[in-house]
């Protein structure tokens, strides 16, 4: 039995198809990276915002924690609030900020994956040829 050598033209259709099944791949790949950095984007505007309203909400206490501790005679009484004031503002401040960093390396995890996909496009493209000066504007040159 002999095998039979598919055709030029069944060839070059299988070839289209795996391109055309390729660019569609590519195109999702491209549209789910351009969804999840929109994503992420949204937390870290939630995120900012949620942090700017507890950095209100504590403004607010200290300035009312302070006033109260004006009222107060006790200094041993006044420390410890301020220990206390002190030591939920660093927590909250530590808080925000490792959430931060953990969507900002998210944030350039996926930017760097979308560099590199872009980077290798680019590379497919074809030279321009750079227009040359006319003969006028050479003899204007050699003039000046």
């Amino acid at each position: 039995m002999s095998k039979k050598k598919p055709s030029d033209s069944s060839r070059s259709l299988l070839d289209q198809r795996l391109r055309e099944t390729a660019s569609e791949i590519f195109e999702d790949v491209e549209h789910a990276s351009d969804e999840m950095i929109r994503e992420l984007r949204e937390g870290l505007e939630s995120i900012s915002k949620s942090m700017s309203n507890a950095a209100k909400v504590a403004q607010e206490t200290s300035k009312s924690v302070s006033d109260k501790v004006r009222e107060i005679e006790s200094k041993d009484v006044l420390l410890k609030l301020m220990d206390e004031i002190e030591d939920i503002s660093t927590g909250l401040m530590d808080g925000a900020g490792r959430q931060f960093n953990e969507l900002r390396e998210r944030i350039e995890e996926s930017g760097a994956e979308k560099a590199e996909h872009s980077v290798k496009k680019s590379g497919r493209k074809k030279a321009v040829r750079r227009k040359s000066a006319s003969p006028r504007k050479k003899a204007l040159r050699k003039k000046i």
